[in-house]
């Protein structure tokens, strides 16, 4: 069996609306990539059309490489200053670190997550 190129354009193709209201009620898109056979690691891109403002705890499990297409995103560590990433930047956030993420209007992202433990996926997952 040969390995398929996956691809997609991220300005372009359809995402898929995301079932579950996680971003505080925030609408939010998602077009899976990748996920391992064990699903500890997963890439996705996201969109937040009307944008999004939420915490993430410490007890966050994942690590997370993420590249900002467009928009911009705030970062507020918890008992932290806030960071301003903009549009084509690369952001590391690691695991256990407690964040606010405040994303703007018609942001969208490229991330990939892996961790010890099985990663879950809102949107249907590739196959």
């Amino acid at each position: 069996m040969s390995a398929e190129i996956l691809h997609f354009n991220v300005f372009a193709d359809a995402y898929t609306p995301d079932p579950r209201p996680i971003f505080n009620g925030v609408p939010s898109s998602v077009r899976p990539l990748y996920k391992s056979p064990d699903e500890r690691v997963i890439v996705t891109s996201r969109k937040y059309p009307e944008g999004a403002d939420y915490r993430l705890g410490a007890d966050v499990p994942h690590d997370e490489v993420f590249y900002l297409v467009d928009g911009s995103v705030t970062c507020t560590p918890e008992g932290g200053e806030p960071s301003v990433f903009e549009r084509g930047e690369v952001i590391y956030y690691p695991a256990g670190v407690a964040a606010r993420w405040q994303y703007s209007p018609s942001s969208q992202h490229l991330a990939v997550f892996w961790g010890e433990q099985p990663i879950g996926l809102t949107a249907p997952r590739p196959s």
